[in-house]
């Protein structure tokens, strides 16, 4: 725990003038707008900016890291919920240990210990239908197994699981969204265990994607691995590449290696009318152990055409 007795005091969503449900990424652009705005280099004159810039600073430390705001918004919940009372720990409903000095501005040790025995008698347990635990005091974590091509195009999943003490288990419609990666984790805001103070926690769904024959994909992007021929590295050729729609031909470059990679545009993933590129990966194969008696004079005119000895390194003619 890293709190500290202003998270009691403050509303660090309101310094930054966004909603306690604001994403990251909104949170992190209304600090940059602040922090501008008051920074001390643009209003150098101006005392009260100087004090608005450090007040949206130490909001942000806070609710811009993500383990901070979660204990943050803990304790909030728990001032918003009357955990009031008259003990010694700055008006918390019990007593507190000052630290050295005299001085109890840093309650972790003690929050740490709440939140514990919380954990302990408050929360109850569920499962989700595949039998996974919840993961943390009042949140759920369940799988959600999805085809390749349904993680290109996007599905509605009925996620179910049960409470402890409950017969009828529950049921959550969740939006995945097209292009959702393998291991990705949604998140559905208060669809986790009730709390006793009438919130509930929150559910992760995490994606699990069905593998494609040929292809792997990040995102829009489409990697697929393309066999070539010894002789077809040495020369060069041109060889038709399957993509989810139809073939494409590429060029193979002359002494191209194995793990030689190409980009070609625009014929990754097509996701919501937006599409990635195809990473094209040769792998040089290993000669066949049946040729014909033609591969067979070919490869001897290849031998006695080389220019270079491969032992030479041993002093000896070939």
């Amino acid at each position: 725990m890293t709190a500290a007795k202003e998270w009691f005091e403050e509303d660090y969503y309101a310094a930054l003038g966004v909603d306690p449900e604001a994403s990251p990424k909104d949170i992190t652009k209304a600090y940059r707008a602040l922090a501008k705005k008051y920074h001390p280099d643009v209003k150098s004159t101006d005392t009260s900016a100087a004090e608005k810039f450090k007040q949206v600073t130490v909001a942000y430390e806070v609710v811009g890291d993500e383990e901070k705001r979660k204990e943050y918004d803990q304790i909030r919940s728990m001032v918003a919920d009357g955990y009031m009372g008259q003990g010694d720990g700055g008006g918390f409903g019990f007593p507190f240990t000052p630290a050295p000095g005299g001085q109890n501005g840093d309650l972790s040790d003690e929050l740490s210990g709440l939140f514990s025995r919380m954990r302990r008698t408050d929360a109850p347990t569920a499962r989700t239908a595949d039998g996974t635990s919840n993961i943390s005091s009042y949140d759920i974590e369940a799988q959600a197994r999805i085809s390749f091509h349904q993680a290109l195009e996007g599905k509605v999943e009925t996620i179910s699981y049960t409470l402890s003490g409950h017969t009828k288990p529950t049921e959550v419609k969740v939006k995945i969204p097209a292009g959702v990666n393998d291991g990705q984790r949604i998140k559905v805001t208060g669809k986790g265990i009730p709390t006793p103070r009438g919130q509930s926690g929150d559910l992760y769904v995490v994606v699990s994607v069905g593998e494609h024959p040929w292809f792997g994909r990040k995102g829009r992007t489409l990697m697929v691995k393309v066999p070539i021929s010894y002789p077809e590295s040495i020369v060069g050729t041109n060889v038709k590449v399957p993509t989810l729609d139809n073939p494409v031909t590429v060029k193979v470059p002359p002494m191209t290696k194995s793990g030689t990679t190409l980009r070609v545009k625009g014929r990754g993933a097509d996701i919501e009318g937006q599409k990635g590129d195809l990473l094209v990966t040769f792998e040089v194969t290993p000669a066949s152990s049946t040729i014909s008696d033609q591969e067979k004079a070919s490869y001897a005119q290849l031998v006695s055409l080389q220019s270079e000895n491969p032992r030479a390194k041993f002093g000896l003619e070939q």
